[in-house]
């Protein structure tokens, strides 16, 4: 269960559309993921994504057009940083 607190800062790494959304892939900082799991929600910028690939010190999330249009993360680049909780 998320606590609202932010237990991390990480930066959006990469972006990659699609026809429905977009694909990123989320450097965690020093955010401790050893734990995560496929398919375990991961609050960002205080909206819950699904983690659908990790990679070391990384995870990959699906966004659909949707969320990209109603929440803050549509205006969101390369580059940027985020908050993160588990």
């Amino acid at each position: 269960m998320f606590t609202g607190l932010v237990t991390g800062t990480g930066r959006l790494a990469t972006t990659e559309g699609f026809e429905g959304g977009q694909r990123w892939w989320i450097d965690t900082g020093s955010l401790d993921m050893s734990a995560s799991t496929l398919g375990e929600s991961i609050a960002v910028s205080g909206v819950c994504l699904t983690a659908v690939a990790f990679a070391p010190g990384r995870f990959q999330a699906v966004l659909s057009e949707e969320t990209l249009r109603r929440s803050q993360l549509g205006d969101k680049a390369a580059g940027a940083v985020l908050n993160l909780a588990r």
